[in-house]
């Protein structure tokens, strides 16, 4: 099963800044990693946020190892 780094984005909403966060996960396909580094991401903040992928790209074995940042985020302000 192949590693990926994911970057997500969130969807703006309401009071909530948006956000770009990256996650490392050992999944089957596409799709599936996506669903993982959410469902991370989700666990860390502790709430539903929408997010959308920005990048998903296929790691090595030593890239998902040690590669950072394993968790995270940088903040923007959203104009409505």
């Amino acid at each position: 099963m192949p590693y990926f780094r994911v970057t997500l984005e969130s969807d703006p909403s309401g009071n909530f800044k948006g956000f770009f966060t990256t996650r490392f996960v050992h999944a089957s396909d596409t799709d599936e990693a996506v669903g993982k580094a959410k469902a991370l991401t989700r666990a860390e903040l502790g709430r539903d946020q929408p997010m959308r992928p920005d990048s998903i790209e296929e790691v090595g074995t030593f890239e998902y190892f040690f590669g950072k940042p394993r968790r995270g985020f940088t903040f923007y302000d959203h104009e409505p």
